[in-house]
């Protein structure tokens, strides 16, 4: 082999590269697999694209062995995902992508200790869904503040693993935008962490015998009570969300929030 050649082969960050044109998106995924697989299967059908070149690239850690978000959050004996997300974000900032994003909630309960090891602006599912949630849930309460009620602040339901819930990952971002957060109650979030835990994550049956119409009333309250319902983590279920709109409750999937703003970063210049 030549110098010339050798030249030719030698590792280069992509942002250098102009085989990658940009802008790059960083995936720190793997959190779960299942999740990270949704998250590029629905970029690339919101994606106005007519040729395979006109996609966005991206750089994608499966990192699957990441130690378990929630069991963290939860229990300060759990190994801490924290550095171990936090070197994945420096990696991809090596690699040189633009943007980084997590196809995770739980993972932003450690966001400040990833952000810190990297240069890149990371896009945020909790805020991207909670903007899109409160958008969503201000038509109804409009109607409420039609009704006479002097209530007219959002409420939205929560779908999520014990973790988010427990970190108040939600919960503080809809605070900040003047919206209500609505749990189901303990019977109901059991048999969220069984869809997510059980079924999604573990590869088994998801059983939704429980999702019957008067369970659902608990999950996701009747529509005097809740305008939208966030279905976070991986219950990425049709049969819920059925289940919700019969209630008349507005369903809206985390990634979907999340997406379209990496899909809109395409035309945005390096």
């Amino acid at each position: 082999m030549n110098s010339e050649q050798a030249q030719d082969n030698s590792p280069l960050p992509v942002n250098e590269d102009a085989s990658w044109p940009g802008p790059t998106v960083g995936v720190i995924g793997g959190n779960g697999p299942a999740a990270t697989a949704l998250f590029q299967d629905v970029l690339v059908r919101l994606t106005p694209a007519a040729t395979d070149q006109e996609h966005l690239d991206l750089v994608v850690l499966v990192h699957s062995s990441q130690p378990d978000r929630t069991a963290r959050i939860l229990s300060d004996d759990a190994p801490d995902p924290g550095p171990v997300l936090a070197r994945d974000a420096a990696r991809l900032d090596a690699i040189g992508t633009d943007f980084t994003v997590i196809p995770c909630n739980t993972a932003y309960h450690f966001l400040p200790t990833i952000a810190a090891a990297t240069s890149q602006p990371i896009l945020s599912i909790v805020e991207e869904t909670a903007k899109a949630a409160v958008e969503r849930a201000a038509e109804r309460a409009d109607e409420r503040a039609g009704d006479g009620s002097s209530d007219r602040s959002p409420r939205i339901g929560l779908l999520a693993t014990d973790g988010t819930r427990a970190a108040k990952v939600y919960e503080r971002v809809l605070d900040s935008l003047g919206a209500q957060t609505i749990y189901p109650d303990d019977a109901d979030q059991q048999l969220t962490m069984s869809v997510i835990y059980d079924g999604v994550k573990a590869g088994g049956p998801i059983d939704l015998a429980g999702l019957d119409v008067d369970r659902v009333r608990h999950i996701a309250p009747m529509p005097a009570d809740v305008e939208a319902v966030v279905r976070g983590e991986e219950v990425l279920l049709e049969d819920l969300h059925r289940c919700l709109e019969q209630r008349g409750a507005r369903a809206l999937q985390d990634h979907g929030a999340l997406l379209r703003k990496v899909a809109g970063e395409r035309a945005r210049p390096r």
